[in-house]
């Protein structure tokens, strides 16, 4: 008989995992994983594998496919009718901004378009590329821009003042 205690570090561990690489909400991701541990502990068979591996793979293979379904909805979330094209309006199509309200998004796109040329143009390279760009690693994230933006011809002090811009008009909000 196998009991939830033995393996409960394992199936949070996981939910944890999955919550900071996608931000889903870690009480949906748990429950998740539980009903996957209940689906586990039916299912298994000991002649194919551990206990622990055939839990591990159907956890993941639930979460995957929840984390894949919460990108699909927060693409589908375009409850303003806008130029596609707008660099406000990505951030709520890919997802980076949750619970976006119609004003939320005024106030986004008036922050974007009280910025200088560059700082734009910063903005819209991040959120054309959202995975590119993981907000949960800002010091990677800004490495890789830094990068982008120098292969693009960019002299670093015009990044530097670009990217001081946004921080401060972030600031402001």
């Amino acid at each position: 008989m196998v009991k939830l205690k033995d393996y409960d570090n394992m199936v949070y561990q996981m939910a944890l995992s999955f919550h900071r690489t996608t931000g889903i909400d870690l009480d949906e991701l748990v429950s998740e994983a539980l009903l996957a541990f209940v689906e586990s502990s039916k299912t298994y068979d000991e002649n194919k594998a551990a206990f622990s591996t055939h839990l591990w793979r159907n956890i993941k293979n639930r979460l995957v496919n929840l984390s894949n379904k919460a990108k699909k909805m927060k693409k589908e979330v375009l409850f303003i009718e806008d130029d596609e094209d707008d660099d406000s309006m990505m951030a709520v199509k890919y997802g980076l901004v949750e619970n976006f309200t119609p004003e939320d998004y005024l106030i986004f796109k008036e922050l974007i378009e009280e910025l200088s040329p560059e700082a734009r143009e910063i903005c819209k390279i991040i959120l054309d590329n959202p995975a590119q760009f993981n907000i949960s690693k800002p010091k990677q994230s800004k490495s890789l821009l830094i990068e982008k933006l120098l292969a693009m011809g960019w002299k670093k002090w015009r990044i530097d003042r670009a990217y001081q811009e946004i921080r401060i008009k972030l600031a402001e909000v």
